[in-house]
C-alpha cells in the first residue's frame, strides 16, 4: 500500500479487521484513492409481506437460499447470511427449505452427484464452529449445524466437512450476534418479521 496514489483503486474481500488497515493506512489516508472494501457481510434477503408459499417469489428465495448452503459450501462474500420471512409463512418457509438442503450430497466436489463439498481447511471449520456457538445464543438448529455423519466419495475425518445448516430465529426482535457474525459457510438463518 506505500505506492498508492491518487487514481489507483482499492478491491479488497476479508475481514473487516483488514478493511480497517487498509482504509488506515498512511499511504491511503494521503493519496485518498477510491476503496471498495466488503468486509464480514452477513447479506440478507427479503421475502416481501404479500409472498404466499404459493408466490414465484416464495419459491425464487428457496433456490436462492438452497444456492447460498451449496456453491463453494457456502463461502461466498456475497452469500445470503440472514432470511427474513413475514412471520405467518415461516413455518413454511423453513420446512420447504429443510426438505430442500436434505436433498443436499455432501462429500468430494470432483463427484458429479456431490452438491456441496469441505470447507477450505480446518482453520475454516473451527472458525465456523465458534460462529455457530456465537449464533447459538439466538437461534436454533434445523438442519446441520455440525460435522455430517457420512460424506459421498470422501473420508469425513480428512475433510472440513460442514453441514448445510438451517438456522431459524423464533422472533426477529433483540437479536445482535444474528445481524453481527458471519459464519463463513453452508450456514443461512431464516428469521421472522412482523411488519415492514
Amino acid at each position: 500500500l506505500d505506492a498508492v496514489e491518487p487514481f489507483d483503486c482499492i478491491a479488497f474481500t476479508g475481514s473487516a479487521d483488514t478493511g480497517r488497515m487498509i482504509r488506515s493506512h498512511p499511504a491511503v489516508l494521503a493519496a485518498n484513492p477510491r476503496v471498495g472494501i466488503e468486509a464480514d457481510s452477513v447479506n440478507v434477503a427479503v421475502l416481501a409481506p404479500s409472498a404466499t408459499p404459493e408466490n414465484a417469489a416464495f419459491e425464487r428465495l428457496l433456490e436462492q437460499a438452497l444456492a447460498a448452503v451449496s456453491v463453494k459450501a457456502g463461502q461466498l462474500c456475497t452469500n445470503i447470511r440472514r432470511i427474513l420471512v413475514p412471520a405467518d409463512v415461516k413455518d413454511a418457509f423453513v420446512e420447504a427449505l429443510a426438505t430442500r438442503i436434505d436433498g443436499l450430497v455432501v462429500g468430494d466436489p470432483a463427484l458429479p452427484e456431490v452438491t456441496v463439498g469441505p470447507l477450505v481447511d480446518e482453520r475454516q471449520l473451527r472458525a465456523a464452529f465458534a460462529g455457530l456457538a456465537a449464533l447459538a445464543p439466538e437461534t436454533r438448529t434445523v438442519r446441520g449445524g455440525g460435522i455430517p455423519a457420512a460424506v459421498h466419495g470422501a473420508d469425513v475425518g480428512e475433510g472440513a466437512f460442514l453441514a448445510p445448516t438451517l438456522l431459524v430465529a423464533d422472533t426477529g426482535v433483540r437479536l445482535s450476534a444474528v445481524h453481527d457474525v458471519e459464519v463463513f459457510g453452508p450456514v443461512v438463518t431464516v428469521i421472522p418479521y412482523a411488519s415492514l
